[in-house]
């Protein structure tokens, strides 16, 4: 249990689960019990919950279809052209979606907890966390 009152587990299920729903929520396709193409890394530790949400889909009434790609780029790619509903790719992809004004794409951001990179602006001297 975090402090928060959550673990980390159903906080990253949530967000995925709620990921999920918007691409489907998104999707053209009609069909008995609906299946998002959801892009995952099998290797991106983040990406583990792809695999949980893929088990509880049924209890949410769709399915969850595990898609494996190498790299974010793929992802995006596949994205583009509508060959998969969702997908997580990195961070660093976003300038790339903006940049391309790729407007079929919808970011859903937060299936992170807690900060993992520092951006810092050249000059600043960082020697405590309040810093």
């Amino acid at each position: 249990m975090s402090r928060h009152g959550t673990t980390r587990r159903r906080f990253l299920a949530t967000t995925t689960l709620a990921t999920a729903g918007a691409a489907l929520g998104l999707s053209t396709r009609a069909a008995a019990a609906p299946k998002v193409k959801v892009g995952w890394i099998k290797n991106q530790l983040h990406h583990t919950t792809f695999a949980y949400v893929a088990k509880i889909a049924e209890k949410h009434g769709f399915e969850v279809e595990l898609v494996d790609f190498a790299r974010y780029s793929d992802i995006m790619l596949a994205l583009q052209k509508k060959q998969i509903d969702s997908g997580g790719i990195g961070y660093a992809s976003l300038p790339s979606i903006i940049e391309q004004n790729l407007d079929n794409v919808r970011v859903i951001a937060g299936n992170m907890v807690g900060a993992v990179d520092m951006i810092i602006r050249t000059g600043v001297k960082v020697e405590t966390w309040k810093d």
